[in-house]
């Protein structure tokens, strides 16, 4: 076990814990991995492939597997025991559809960075969800080095999706990310939602070429997002500006 897991349950909320920093409420995480996932995923009718570093929680998986074209979804999690906690635990596998156990999941309890160093294979979609880059361990995932390594891998027309924490209360972490993708030579298109539990929170869309993320047509079923509100999550408002940084 890499780190702290605690879950907790009060009335019909509950809420998983990583070395005491929230990663997910059940109040509000489609808020999160709607605008996370559907931009990416309906940027192209070419998704047969999906590979997802961190998300082991499976509530990444459970949006990408909303698409039925998808055949493959790789999932890379350095913490084998967080992964099979979420597969087991009723409360979590309620919240993710049992995605940890579909037949199409392939799971691989290792360091996505070297793993991608050592793999030959790409990917219509790459999504890394993983938490902040508190720590030199974590912030290697969020390198020019890292994303020159994803940019690889990525198939013609293929996309990278990042979580890349809050622009509100940390902007300068949050243009660094999407700095450091362009310097790997993506065409990134950054975006932000409001989730309650953890604040306006952002992603950073990429691909090898200028593509947009506000027109695709998304699956039935979400909770939050819709064909109207997909735009807005591209939208800024003049007090979140982009900051110059290295």
């Amino acid at each position: 076990l890499y780190q702290r897991v605690v879950l907790t349950k009060h009335k019909n909320r509950h809420e998983l814990y990583l070395d005491g920093h929230l990663q997910f409420s059940s109040a509000d995480e489609r808020r999160y991995h709607e605008s996370f996932a559907h931009p990416a995923m309906g940027a192209s009718a070419m998704r047969r492939d999906v590979l997802i570093i961190g998300g082991g929680d499976g509530l990444l998986a459970r949006e990408v597997f909303r698409y039925g074209d998808v055949k493959r979804l790789t999932l890379i999690d350095i913490d084998g025991e967080l992964v099979r906690f979420c597969k087991t635990s009723k409360l979590i596998a309620a919240q993710n559809a049992g995605a940890l156990g579909d037949s199409r999941l392939r799971f691989l309890a290792t360091d996505g960075f070297t793993w991608l160093q050592r793999t030959a294979e790409r990917f219509d979609r790459i999504f890394v969800d993983l938490p902040d880059p508190r720590t030199e361990g974590v912030a290697r995932l969020y390198s020019v080095e890292f994303y020159k390594v994803v940019r690889q891998h990525l198939r013609p027309g293929g996309v990278v999706a990042v979580q890349a924490t809050t622009p509100y209360y940390m902007p300068r972490v949050f243009w660094s990310i999407v700095t450091s993708m362009e310097k790997a030579g993506l065409a990134v298109v950054p975006a932000h939602v409001n989730v309650p539990s953890l604040g306006e929170w952002g992603f950073a869309f990429a691909s090898r070429g200028k593509r947009r993320y506000d027109q695709g047509a998304l699956p039935e079923g979400l909770a939050f997002l819709s064909q109207a509100t997909l735009p807005t999550l591209f939208v800024w408002p003049l007090d979140l500006p982009r900051r110059k940084v290295k």
